[in-house]
């Protein structure tokens, strides 16, 4: 389509619509993730009603500004984005502990994640440092992207002896993460 507007007929209205309407809980759910939002089920009907209701009012206004220069699926993300932007802005961001229910899901704040992830490297850290040489090589030889041959090689042991090796490693992270809540 060129600079006409897509809403002149009803096929090609109803075919923009078909097109959006399928993008539009995609839209909200990675928007939603972006700002690190969780939302009830409800919640999230509610903001793609919103969005449904914005491309609509004022006779389809932002229907109309989609010129098919971008995807619809990105130009929708965009709306969805400055929607949900616009209503954290709108709300009161702070939260009572009493409001909270015992089983919601929570997302932390940037800092908390920051030093909680810092802590989880230095357990990590920790936790190779006092693994044999020849496993901790293994295992900076697998991160590096070196195959099990290369490593195999560069070690002087057999390509299965590497499989099992990085297995056994793996497995101890694993079990790491899952004592020590890492």
């Amino acid at each position: 389509m060129s600079d006409r507007d897509p809403l002149q007929t009803a096929e090609s209205r109803e075919q923009l619509f078909e097109m959006i309407f399928t993008h539009i809980p995609g839209a909200v759910r990675y928007t939603c993730h972006t700002y690190q939002r969780s939302l009830t089920q409800s919640e999230f009907e509610d903001i793609c009603h919103d969005v449904i209701i914005l491309l609509f009012e004022n006779d389809y206004r932002r229907l109309r500004t989609f010129k098919q220069k971008s995807s619809v699926k990105t130009w929708i993300y965009a709306i969805a984005r400055r929607h949900l932007r616009r209503q954290l802005r709108e709300t009161n961001l702070t939260i009572s502990l009493e409001d909270i229910a015992s089983d919601s899901l929570v997302c932390r704040p940037r800092q908390e994640n920051a030093v909680l992830s810092g802590e989880r490297w230095k357990i990590i850290h920790t936790t190779i440092s006092q693994w044999p040489k020849r496993s901790q090589s293994l295992l900076a030889l697998s991160v590096a992207g070196f195959s099990d041959i290369e490593i195999s090689n560069l070690l002087g042991i057999k390509a299965d002896t590497v499989r099992k090796h990085r297995f056994d490693l793996i497995k101890k992270l694993r079990e790491l993460f899952r004592n020590k809540s890492v």
